[in-house]
């Protein structure tokens, strides 16, 4: 009888952990799904901005990464971006140069890929018709400390001049402070204190 009792505990017990991993891959499912549309979603913005970017659109995405790689390090970069074809899909294809010498953007390290990153955003919703925010979250963690404040400058610097705003999130409050506008605290974990600017 004891044993009959265990395997009834045990059977109950099995049955309980695979229902509980059962939804586990339901919901992993879901998030697949939703990651899905959301990538497909991303894909045919980026595949309307390929084809439809003109050369001199082109040139100033070039220009403007170069200038904001220059800025933020001092250092001969040369960015380029051209249009390729492969099986009839446009793509874009990404070139770093550093002085002559072509070179690999992750070999760069994470600060490059950053200064990259953000600029080559603040292009594709400059393009969008909606109101431009750009959000930064945490966006410091790749670049030395004494390049944020001359990124951060950069960055001011382009909103201003094509009408973005921002909302940003960081611990670098110094450099953050300086450039903005309105800042808030995060105080008791769950409550922002509007705090004056300087």
């Amino acid at each position: 009888m004891g044993d009959l009792r265990d395997l009834q505990i045990s059977l109950r017990t099995r049955h309980k952990m695979m229902v509980e991993r059962a939804e586990s891959l339901r919901k992993e499912i879901e998030d697949m799904q939703t990651e899905s549309v959301v990538l497909d979603s991303t894909a045919k913005v980026i595949q309307e901005l390929v084809s439809r970017i003109s050369a001199g659109e082109l040139e100033e995405l070039n220009k403007l990464i170069t200038w904001g790689l220059q800025t933020v390090f001092n250092e001969p970069f040369t960015f380029q971006v051209d249009v390729k074809t492969k099986r009839e899909v446009k793509y874009f294809e990404l070139s770093l140069f550093k002085g002559s010498n072509q070179t690999s953007i992750k070999s760069n390290g994470g600060g490059v890929q950053t200064v990259i990153s953000l600029l080559l955003r603040l292009y594709a919703v400059s393009q969008l018709k909606c109101p431009k925010v750009l959000f930064l979250d945490e966006y410091f963690p790749n670049l030395d400390a004494d390049r944020i404040p001359t990124f951060v400058e950069m960055v001011t610097t382009l909103c201003k001049e094509h009408n973005f705003d921002i909302l940003c999130v960081s611990h670098h409050l110094e450099s953050v402070n300086a450039a903005a506008d309105t800042r808030y605290h995060l105080v008791s974990g769950d409550k922002l204190k509007k705090m004056k600017t300087t």
